[in-house]
């Protein structure tokens, strides 16, 4: 894809105008592509049925339930029961709207994102998986209903809509292990400026390199699921 041959070039210009130039292929090596989501403004009646957004109410197929589990006893606040609860609506992205697909990655269908957004699990042990939900559906779109959430969940668990952006943007890893602390770390991070515009601010992103806020997730998730 042009488009991509082209992001990744400039970004290699920026890498070799950094201040590590011992590590250009290195860097270079670690380039990923991903698809990055910005939000904007738009009115919950102003959604086409299927469209991509964060929030509101989803647009799931005709006999399909509203999924939920049963949280530990560990991850319920004390204000709440350790019952069946709801999982919150988080995201929809119709497949077709995006820039790019990576080899293998359907062209078509929506994905569909829920968690717990009360009792959220960490992902530290097998039994948190239920307490969130990726649902594929590749069907047409005018088997689509726009579903309420349920009762249960309050407003604290019931998110407002935003429309999605969707733009190609290389990527490379937010932390490099074996940088030197005292005259590489500055470096990397005005590179990472560079290239992204903010280090700290968090971007919403399909593929590339993960944004994590703490530790390396992949060590967590092979830990969780060995």
């Amino acid at each position: 894809m042009e488009e991509i041959k082209k992001l990744l070039e400039d970004a290699k210009k920026q890498i070799a105008n950094s201040k590590l130039p011992a590590r250009r292929e290195e860097l270079e090596s670690l380039l990923l592509p991903s698809i990055r989501m910005k939000t904007k403004k738009v009115e919950d009646k102003s959604f086409r049925l299927g469209e991509s957004r964060f929030g509101g109410c989803p647009d799931l197929p005709e006999g399909w339930d509203w999924p939920q589990w049963n949280p530990p006893e560990h991850l319920v606040f004390e204000a709440y029961e350790a019952k069946p609860t709801y999982l919150s609506f988080i995201a929809q992205i119709n497949l077709q709207e995006l820039p790019w697909h990576p080899e293998g990655f359907s062209k078509r269908g929506i994905l569909y994102f829920f968690c717990d957004a009360i009792n959220p699990p960490w992902g530290y042990v097998p039994e948190h998986k239920e307490g969130f939900r990726v649902l594929f559906f590749d069907g047409p779109e005018d088997c689509l209903t726009r579903v309420k959430a349920p009762s249960e969940l309050n407003d604290e668990r019931v998110f407002k809509s935003v429309g999605l952006d969707f733009s190609i943007e290389e990527t490379l890893p937010r932390v490099l292990d074996d940088l030197d602390l005292h005259t590489e770390v500055e470096s990397y991070i005005e590179l990472l400026k560079s290239l992204f515009g903010s280090v700290c601010e968090l971007h919403h992103r399909m593929f590339g390199h993960p944004q994590s806020i703490q530790a390396d997730m992949k060590f967590d998730c092979a830990a969780a699921y060995k």
